[in-house]
Parts: C-alpha cells; sequence; structure tokens
C-alpha cells in the first residue's frame, strides 16, 4: 500500500533547506511537491487525494493559509 509523508514548514527557507536534506539522502526534489497557497480547499483536496486523512489535511491546509508551506512525497513499501 503506498504511504504519503507530509512535512509542514513556517518557512520558505526551512523548506528549502529539508529539500536539501533530502537530496543528499537519494531523494530528488521532483519527488517532492511543495505546497504553498491561499486557497485551503485546494490544499486540502490534494492531500485528501493521495490518501492523507481529511482531518490531518485540513489542519496542514490551515497551516498553509496562515504562511506556512507543507511538502508531500508519496512513499511505497520497498522504501520503508
Amino acid at each position: 500500500m503506498s504511504k504519503t509523508v507530509v512535512g509542514l514548514f513556517p518557512h520558505t527557507e526551512d523548506v528549502q533547506g529539508a529539500l536539501r536534506d533530502l537530496e543528499s539522502i537519494g531523494i530528488g526534489r521532483s519527488s517532492v511537491q511543495v505546497i504553498g497557497s491561499d486557497a485551503r480547499n485546494q490544499v486540502s483536496g490534494a492531500l485528501t487525494g493521495v490518501g492523507v486523512p481529511a482531518d490531518d489535511a485540513g489542519i496542514y491546509a490551515e497551516a498553509v493559509r496562515r504562511g506556512g508551506r507543507a511538502t508531500r512525497r508519496p512513499c511505497d513499501a520497498a522504501a520503508r
């Protein structure tokens, strides 16, 4: 079963640092989606569409609405 990992960051600089860290362990930037928008429902829909529970997606969406950034990356069982 496919899982999705979501990270939440207060600032763009924090996202950039996390992307650098992921790159250093072999996870390319092209496999990580950065989400930042004032459209709360779009963020929530994007996350629930990949299996994030609606309550969790709502929390992430509210944080993004307040200016934060979220990242998501699909992970398969082999990657765990």
